[in-house]
């Protein structure tokens, strides 16, 4: 008789409650928490600023990969197969045909997206995971204050159909970025304009959207903001899901596109 104990593997990761809403997940993770005050410490400099950076991004992709992405059950012949028929192993894993494509914005830095891009191919078939590119910068009115962030050019690598589209934002002081890098995919198409489109599904970022940020994502997003229960993975072919993971606070924005 096989072991049915991985057959289903609920998945919900700690958080911390809060107000913004059923669509922000801000992560209860101690560790993940120690590192980051480390990162931001005054006396912290490079190589060890590139190191944290990468340890805190690959652990918060494990928790979007976990919650999010979709599984399949599986069965996986061990080494023990050779002494036994039994040596089988059988459990839900990650589905590994799954499209994502994660988008470098180009603004306070790239790292977060290559560490994402680089983590998805050892998980999924390469053949499916796709970088593209953004460059970005502020915009100013006329008394020289912050109003937003435009997109000034673009390098996009194909469609977005049934993809998880990942913003590994590298900003995320007041949310600009993350409110307008979605609108070139709202509907799952892409929107061509001056210069730029792009392309796919969900986003992972940890680098701080602060308070004011977050505020203004759910404002912006209000109508497309959906998140799916963290136990249950969503099926292939459903809508378009952004993903929002934020360094500062660990947190984890969901908003759908449909």
């Amino acid at each position: 008789m096989r072991d049915h104990a991985y057959d289903r593997i609920p998945y919900r990761a700690p958080q911390l409650e809060h107000r913004y809403g059923t669509n922000v997940r801000i992560l209860a993770d101690p560790l993940a928490l120690t590192q980051l005050a480390r990162l931001c410490a005054k006396g912290t400099y490079q190589p060890e600023i590139n190191t944290l950076v990468a340890v805190l991004y690959r652990d918060l992709l494990r928790v979007i990969v976990n919650a999010e992405f979709t599984r399949r059950a599986t069965a996986t012949a061990t080494r023990m197969i050779d002494s036994t028929p039994h040596g089988v192993f059988h459990g839900e894993t990650i589905d590994p045909e799954v499209r994502a494509v994660t988008v470098n914005i180009a603004r306070a830095g790239t790292l977060p997206s290559q560490i994402t891009y680089d983590f998805l191919n050892t998980l999924l078939d390469p053949r499916v995971v796709r970088q593209d590119h953004f460059v970005m910068a502020r915009v100013l009115d006329e008394a020289a204050h912050v109003t937003g962030a435009k997109i000034f050019g673009s390098k996009i690598g194909g469609d977005v159909d049934d993809a998880i589209l990942l913003f590994p934002d590298p900003m995320g002081a007041t949310g600009g970025s993350m409110c307008t890098a979605p609108g070139p995919f709202a509907g799952g198409h892409l929107r061509h304009g001056p210069g730029n489109a792009l392309g796919p599904r969900a986003w992972p970022r940890r680098q701080a959207v602060h308070r004011p940020g977050r505020r203004r994502l759910r404002r912006n997003h209000e109508q497309r903001l959906c998140v799916t229960s963290a136990d249950q993975p969503q099926s292939a072919g459903s809508a378009q899901r952004f993903l929002g993971l934020n360094l500062h606070d660990l947190c984890v924005l969901c908003a759908l596109c449909g």
